[in-house]
């Protein structure tokens, strides 16, 4: 299928009881056993008949074409899929498959009951939109690089899945799931992206799913291969199913918003992603684990630990309350970003820490919430920025502080003061109350002059 269409048939029968058949490379009859590699087979693009098939095969000693080092034992060009199974693939002296971007099918198990092994690269080098044509049973181990090497940046069949093979995928790149699929990732599967690479979910206004669902007992890992990564990035078509439960997302660099990035929904208040049991962990000065953008939000946030440096969380006002529960861990400082909401009930959890301390909530600026409420849960500290204030109209403020775990209200770090709460108007969803509260440092600047607004709290009509 080189030059026009043609059709190899190597049928070796059933394995184990039919022999198998061999292409190796070439040797005298009594003379020395070679030691060089030959190319092995190839199938050229577009023209090879559907008839081919190669079954119960051993291909041994090839991949060698001068000093091109993109290639492979087995390689298959853009528009074919020959029938490859149940064979063995070995000691090429480069990958086992190479696999050309537009190769496989997506329709059929063109390649699957395959063992590759022994080869000098990785076992199979392909595209990243062909990954998901490749079948599940795959013995991929025992390689100089036991690793599927993955080119390229897009994920766009509709429905892609990422087999667990028991070796990593090296993402040499960004990796984009938009035009409309569907990315599932098996559990156990571990992702591992060249420096700076990224996993982004919907990106050029195009729909996107990704289904990482990894178990308890095998979790999916996402990493960098050295150095650092930047991480999930969740772009605002994401669609419904998306789901990110049982996933470790480590080792990503502080230059990212967060390690799991979600941007406002292009359908304004929608609520999308599910995170369960994951964990986000970066030890890079700066880093920060989740970033909720603007307005966005995620459906479900719920026993997740999140070990950075910097910053558990960033997120506004609008989306704040998502990412804080009483089932996760936090490991450093929340950040919810100054901003107003109307019309919301909100709730602020306690964010603990694995050694049961209390992480401080850091307002970047006012916290404004009209025709609402917000009730902060006891022993909660909120670190106030300069002149910072909690303004509440038509809106109840309930600070649920006990004897035991006062609510304390204090200056961030290297900050004098902070200005005060003030609530405003009636409580439209009931009467404010403010128990077991400490407000320190609170109502002005220690220099200005006392004024009737430069209370710590302050009630306006």
């Amino acid at each position: 299928g080189v030059a026009g269409a043609g059709a190899l048939v190597a049928d070796g029968g059933v394995p184990g009881v039919d022999d198998q058949i061999v292409f190796t490379r070439f040797q005298d009859v009594g003379g020395p056993a070679p030691s060089s590699h030959y190319r092995g087979l190839r199938y050229g693009a577009n023209i090879v008949s559907a008839t081919t098939v190669l079954r119960n095969a051993v291909v041994e000693f090839g991949g060698r074409v001068n000093a091109d080092p993109n290639r492979g034992a087995v390689e298959v060009l853009a528009g074919s899929a020959p029938v490859i199974v149940d064979s063995i693939v070995r000691e090429s002296f480069n990958y086992g498959l190479y696999a050309q971007a537009g190769a496989g099918s997506g329709a059929s198990a063109w390649f699957d009951g395959n063992q590759l092994t022994a080869n000098g690269r990785a076992p199979i080098n392909i595209g990243s939109d062909e990954v998901s044509t490749l079948g599940p049973n795959l013995d991929l181990l025992a390689n100089v690089e036991d690793r599927v090497y993955v080119r390229g940046s897009l994920v766009t069949r509709a429905n892609a899945t990422w087999n667990n093979y028991g070796v990593p995928y090296y993402l040499s790149s960004d990796i984009s799931v938009r035009g409309g699929s569907t990315m599932t990732i098996t559990p156990g599967t571990e992702l591992r992206f060249a420096p700076t690479g990224r996993l982004r979910v919907s990106t050029n206004g195009e729909d996107g799913t990704l289904v990482a669902a990894g178990t308890p007992e095998a979790p999916i890992r996402m990493l960098a291969d050295s150095g650092t990564w930047n991480g999930v990035h969740l772009d605002d078509r994401i669609q419904s199913g998306t789901v990110l439960r049982n996933v470790r997302i480590e080792g990503y660099g502080s230059g990212v918003n967060g390690g799991l990035r979600v941007d406002n929904p292009s359908n304004p208040g929608d609520r999308i992603a599910i995170v369960e049991n994951c964990l986000l962990q970066s030890s890079e000065a700066g880093s920060t684990g989740v970033y909720l953008a603007d307005n966005a939000r995620v459906s479900s946030f719920e026993n997740n630990v999140i070990d950075v440096d910097a910053l558990s969380v960033s997120a506004s006002m609008g989306g704040f309350d998502d990412v804080l529960g009483a089932s996760n861990t936090y490991e450093a400082p929340l950040r919810v970003r100054g901003s107003a909401v109307a019309g919301r009930n909100l709730f602020w959890d306690k964010p603990i820490a694995s050694d049961a301390s209390t992480q401080p909530i850091r307002p970047s600026g006012n916290v404004s919430v009209t025709d609402g409420s917000l009730n902060i849960q006891a022993g909660n500290r909120i670190e106030m920025p300069l002149n910072g204030t909690v303004t509440m109209t038509n809106s109840q403020l309930v600070v649920s502080g006990t004897g035991s775990e006062p609510v304390l209200f204090e200056p961030a770090a290297g900050v004098d003061y902070w200005n005060r709460i003030r609530l405003r108007g009636t409580g439209s969803t009931g009467a404010s109350s403010i128990l077991h509260a400490v407000l320190q440092a609170a109502g002005s600047s220690p220099g200005t002059a006392a004024g009737t607004t430069r209370a710590a709290i302050t009630v306006e009509t």
